[in-house]
């Protein structure tokens, strides 16, 4: 069953950064998926709205499919929200990379601005910005993609090299992940706790064929955070694709790597394919699920959502685009996965825009479904602790993007 809510309107706000320190949250991550998104900045705005918008007014509840139900809950108030106030009297992002809860319960923020990476208190302030654009020691040639891997953070640039940062934004390296596996190098990653990584590399041209969308089968593998060759796991699909470009509302390959779990969904039906870190294929994650028709609002909203990453200025472009492309008959099953600190693989329901939640399915090491809970749609989950969520929310009126902490009670 989905999770129930009650909305209503509430007040735009926060609680203290005060009340925040002393709230005796157990805050650590096990692992962090890389985010990100095409290439473009959101237009920075003012927020005006007073309306909390994608969240209940009483804590959002979760419910299990077992007879003996979990319920999670988020509360209908995040407990730290940065880059609101637009007067420049604290954080303000252009387009959020990542972020990541630092052991002193300040936050590290990736972001694609003058400076990749920015050290904030809970209250907004800025304590250091580091990784400039340049091309010394310790800056970046355009921030893309950034992981939280136990004690490092790992991120990679627009050139395809990776650079390494301690938690006090100390630079420790730089490098490029192997190619001996994916000569094109790799296209999705996703690590964990202990810093091992789980990617799979670009789609090959030669799959093309004109005027038919189609996906190429490429390598899954797991490394270290370094330059050597790693280690096959399996040869998956590839994201769909049209002609060169990603195919509007189509499958999306997803990855992510727990403590000793890799898993890979390739979004065709409700399955995530499971495997140890040495490859060897576990039982997979099943659900059973209804296809969802695509509709012309879904179309719609999937032209808004490209807007809000590349800038209204190319409307006109993609809208002429998309009428030429054949567009799938269904929605994919989902969007996303993470595994939480937990060690239980959460994956996010493909989401439509109307409404202000998505579902998330919570399954424990095992494969056994735990709980379903609902979580703001607008929000891009970045960490889940064992008593917290944190992600980047982009505000559905003004195109501002936050980064929102969350308190999770699991009961």
């Amino acid at each position: 069953m989905s999770g129930m809510i009650a909305t209503s309107p509430g007040a735009r706000k926060t609680i203290s950064a005060e009340s925040f320190m002393k709230a005796g949250l157990s805050f650590r991550s096990e692992t962090y998926r890389g985010v990100g998104g095409r290439r473009g900045a959101i237009k920075r705005a003012l927020v005006t709205n007073t309306r909390l918008i994608g969240i209940a007014a009483a804590a959002i509840t979760a419910r299990s499919a077992s007879a003996q139900s979990a319920k999670w809950a988020i509360d209908p108030i995040p407990l730290v929200t940065l880059g609101t106030t637009g007067d420049g009297s604290t954080a303000e992002f252009a387009f959020v990379t990542g972020a990541t809860l630092l052991p002193d319960r300040n936050f590290m923020v990736g972001d694609r601005s003058d400076y990749s990476m920015f050290i904030v208190s809970p209250a907004g302030k800025v304590l250091k910005k580091f990784a400039r654009n340049g091309s010394g020691p310790g800056e970046l040639k355009g921030a893309f993609f950034s992981w939280r891997c136990g004690q490092q953070v790992f991120v990679k640039e627009n050139t395809g090299a990776t650079s390494v940062f301690a938690l006090d934004g100390t630079f420790i390296r730089k490098f490029q992940f192997s190619s001996a596996i994916s000569k094109q190098g790799t296209y999705r990653s996703a690590c964990n706790q202990n810093g091992m990584f789980v990617h799979y590399g670009w789609y090959s041209d030669k799959d093309r064929t004109p005027g038919v969308p189609y996906r190429s089968r490429v390598p899954a593998w797991i490394s270290k955070g370094d330059s050597s060759a790693g280690r096959l796991i399996a040869t998956v699909k590839s994201s769909e694709r049209w002609e060169y470009t990603l195919q509007p509302l189509g499958r999306e390959t997803m990855v992510a790597v727990g403590r000793d779990r890799v898993y890979v969904g390739e979004a065709d039906n409700y399955e995530v394919k499971v495997f140890t870190l040495d490859g060897t294929p576990l039982q997979s994650i099943t659900k059973t699920v209804k296809p969802v028709a695509v509709t012309k609002q879904d179309i719609d909203d999937e032209v808004d959502r490209m807007m809000a990453m590349m800038g209204a200025q190319f409307r006109k472009g993609v809208e002429k685009e998309y009428a030429t492309i054949p567009m799938p008959k269904t929605l994919p099953p989902y969007r996303e996965l993470q595994v939480d600190s937990a060690q239980n693989l959460w994956v996010r329901d493909y989401a439509r825009s109307g409404p202000l939640n998505v579902i998330w399915t919570v399954f424990d090491p095992r494969g056994k479904q735990i709980t379903e809970i609902a979580l703001p749609n607008a929000l891009e989950v970045f960490e889940i602790g064992i008593d917290y969520i944190l992600g980047r929310y982009i505000d559905p009126n003004t195109g501002v993007p936050e980064v929102r902490l969350y308190r999770l009670v699991r009961k």
